[in-house]
């Protein structure tokens, strides 16, 4: 608006860029793992001390001396060099960094600063406007309390509740968590404090059940990193006047004052807090580029006081040239030392070892795809490149073509879920004339490390069904490690995780593995550890857990007899949203103890709304992972088809008309292959990509290779058994034989699937 007077800070400039401003501490707060916050909060209190205390007596006492500032414009103006904000936490992000201890540290900090200065705000617009009271201070303290209590106890537990009410993988999920976020904003400017505050607050008590590499993750992320923030940070320039450098000496002498001050106070509180701390140089000059940069807090600051007059124009002025030259320097700096900092992280850390264990889900139920495939996700690291494998087994037999088509149905929503969450997969199904048969060959052909399982339905649950059935052959038969699950409810639910380690399962090779395995499951769900065994185990898995580098926190239990497990958790009062693991050999090893089945058995019927685990940790010939690198070998050369013809705009109004009118543009007049598409596409149940965007697939005898096309409606369509109207669908079509290259291609529709939805070509001219 100061230079070419393109863009207009008003409208809906400011409504995204004031919504960027929270997202941005919304982030931050989602992305932080509270037992990591609390287990470095001694960096947070002391940080947030130096570069909050550092800028006030600076700031106070050099405004004053220099320029003759009132008591009241001093303390304010030097509040505004306390606070800062979190411009280059995206870089931070994007660098895998935003867990290390510096960034934590600064985060922390970040908030302890903001939330004071802010306060130093309110309290001096009373003193300036009226007089300070103690009614003023206990009201103000009260209402920054209620809000701690509103974001930390309620917010939770009302996102527990829209989580049981909508099924996972939503658009709902989306929406209701940002309306929480924005409600705790809201409130926030009711207590008297900015709604950055509540907006951080919202993201530190929700971090606790939203998975990291779950779906809705992926779209917070993305819709904050690619709408609201970019509009934010394009706000804080276009508040840069440069005309106000030729309006005075006054403004110059007051900026200058300001923007060395602030540079000069935050590498202060920098390298004070390195010192005493004992941090790197790199982490040093990282926290100074974090913390540096001045925008959301300061202009609240300015303007506010700006309004009411404790402020002048050159303040104003000032204040806007002071942004912009932090916002030069803090982007600087972190992007310099962020890669350092990452690049010392990767030689030492946990990644530069993993070569990444390749996971598969033995998937045989659709109520469970979703629930198995989020275990996979938990298990599978974030640096990994291998994909995920979903696999399905056809028994071999009469109506096999009917077997066929459901296990593609499974599978896609395994593959709908993994793409929703930006995750590799790669789907696999296999006729056998015995499914666990076919598991154990898929397992070997592909090189498998882990496999996880569901479990036996309880209705179906006899000891005829786990001594005969497939999860026996499959356990006796498997040298991986074996993850049998019986999940209720999303996994992002449950608080906590109870783990009962069996005697003498520590001398299993693949036991430190396994451990690492509830890690990571408990890690990526914010969940609390609480690990049961007799004292022996104990001190055992005490020592590999100092090993172990994903941070949880946990709790050691020891019993005096493992068999009472589940009387230790009725005396525990244990709550429905806390899962339970059994961490025991395989039958025919070493620690195999018989009566571990009964103990599952009796845990199925005591617990029956609570999920489930039995983890069986891997044998000698199969330990890749945390500690090995894992033996896998290359994977089979994936068909990749593309879309057969062009996108297709179809006006034709019902359904049917419009697959039969999209066909006709690829398949011969006449042919009997659209007839036979026809007849058998419509009995079956359209597969939703997105609330727009559906997939409707089959297999025909008259194509020899696969067949994908698109269709665009522009005014959208109703589908029968689809909630919504349908502006976009895909028909699969591929040859009766081919069943693995059917399902490379709904991995490939799936991921082209989620591109179409952010372009919206039917909302185009």
């Amino acid at each position: 608006p100061h230079a070419l007077g393109v863009l207009r800070p008003e409208g809906s400039m400011y409504l995204f860029s004031s919504v960027g401003m929270i997202y941005i501490m919304f982030l931050a707060g989602l992305e932080i793992n509270l037992h990591e916050f609390a287990r470095q909060k001694k960096f947070s209190l002391i940080f947030g001390f130096l570069t909050f205390s550092i800028p006030m007596v600076v700031g106070t006492l050099g405004s004053k001396g220099l320029f003759g500032f009132s008591w009241p414009t001093a303390v304010l103006l030097a509040s505004m060099f306390a606070s800062h904000t979190l411009i280059p936490y995206p870089i931070v992000s994007r660098l895998g960094i935003n867990r290390e201890r510096s960034v934590v540290a600064t985060v922390g900090g970040t908030i302890i600063t903001d939330t004071a200065a802010l306060l130093v705000l309110a309290i001096t617009v009373e003193w300036f406007t009226t007089r300070l009271t103690a009614v003023f201070m206990a009201r103000q303290l009260l209402f920054l309390l209620a809000l701690v209590w509103f974001a930390l106890w309620v917010l939770p537990r009302a996102a527990y509740f829209f989580f049981k009410i909508f099924p996972p993988d939503g658009s709902m999920e989306f929406i209701s968590i940002l309306s929480l976020v924005f409600f705790t904003a809201h409130l926030s400017s009711l207590a008297g404090v900015e709604p950055i505050i509540g907006a951080f607050f919202a993201g530190l008590a929700l971090s606790r059940i939203i998975s990291e590499q779950s779906p809705l993750m992926n779209r917070l992320e993305f819709v904050g990193n690619a709408l609201f923030i970019p509009f934010f940070l394009i706000s804080v320039g276009m508040l840069v006047d440069l005309k106000v450098l030729l309006s005075g000496w006054d403004v110059w002498a007051v900026a200058v004052f300001m923007a060395v001050a602030v540079i000069v106070c935050k590498y202060t509180a920098a390298l004070l807090f390195q010192r005493s701390m004992k941090f790197t140089r790199d982490e040093r000059n990282l926290i100074f580029g974090l913390s540096v940069n001045q925008a959301a807090a300061t202009l609240a600051a300015v303007i506010v006081g700006f309004r009411i007059g404790i402020f002048n124009e050159a303040i104003l002025n000032g204040t806007i040239i002071m942004i912009l030259v932090t916002c030069l320097i803090g982007p600087w700096f972190t992007e310099k030392y962020g890669q350092v900092v990452a690049r010392n992280h990767k030689r030492s850390g946990e990644g530069a070892k993993k070569s990444g264990e390749r996971i598969m889900v033995a998937l045989g139920r659709s109520a469970s795809a979703e629930h198995l495939t989020d275990v996979a996700l938990s298990l599978r690291d974030k640096d990994s490149n291998e994909p995920v494998f979903p696999l399905f087994v056809v028994q071999d037999g009469i109506d096999i073509d009917r077997r066929i088509d459901f296990g593609e149905k499974i599978l896609s929503r395994s593959v709908t879920r993994a793409v929703s969450a930006s995750i590799p997969i790669s789907p696999i199904s296999r006729i056998d004339v015995n499914v666990a048969g076919g598991i154990l060959h898929a397992v070997k052909e592909w090189h498998i490390d882990t496999l996880v399982m569901g479990a036996v339905p309880v209705q179906e649950l006899n000891f005829r069904s786990m001594l005969f059935g497939v999860y026996d052959k499959v356990c006796d038969e498997s040298p991986q490690m074996l993850l049998t699950c019986h999940i209720i409810h999303p996994l992002n639910m449950d608080k906590s995780l109870f783990v009962l380690v069996t005697p003498m399962l520590e001398s299993q090779p693949g036991f430190r593995r396994a451990l690492g395995a509830v890690k990571k499951i408990a890690a990526a769900n914010k969940m609390k550890l609480r690990i049961a065994g007799i004292p022996e185990t104990i001190k055992s898995v005490e020592g590999m857990l100092k090993k172990n580098k994903v941070v949880v926190e946990t709790e050691l239990v020891k019993l005096d007899k493992w068999k009472g497990f589940p009387e230790h958790l009725k005396g525990e009062g244990i709550h429905e949203t806390d899962g339970i693991v059994i961490m025991a050999a395989k039958k025919g090893r070493l620690a195999w103890h018989p009566s571990v089945r009964h103990i599952y058995h009796v845990l199925r019927e005591g617990f029956p709304r609570n999920n489930m685990m039995m983890i069986h940790p891997a044998d000698e010939g199969c330990t890749g992972g945390e500690d090995e690198p894992g033996v896998c070998g290359i994977e089979n050369p994936e068909t990749k088809p593309l879309l057969t013809g062009a996108m297709t705009t179809i006006k034709a109004a019902s359904p049917e008309e419009a697959v039969k009118e999209l066909m006709g543009e690829h398949f011969p007049k006449g042919s009997n292959a659209v007839l036979d598409v026809m007849k058998k596409l419509f009995p079956l149940e359209p597969l939703e990509l997105t609330p727009e965007m559906l997939l409707l697939h089959t297999h025909s005898e008259y194509i020899e290779s696969p067949v994908i096309l698109l269709g665009i409606h522009k005014d959208g369509m109703v589908f029968p058994r689809v909630h919504g109207r349908v502006h976009a669908f895909f028909v699969l079509v591929s040859p009766k034989d081919r069943t693995s290259e059917h399902l490379q291609a709904l991995t490939k529709i799936a991921r082209m699937a989620r591109d179409l939805q952010q372009q919206k070509p039917w909302e185009a001219e």
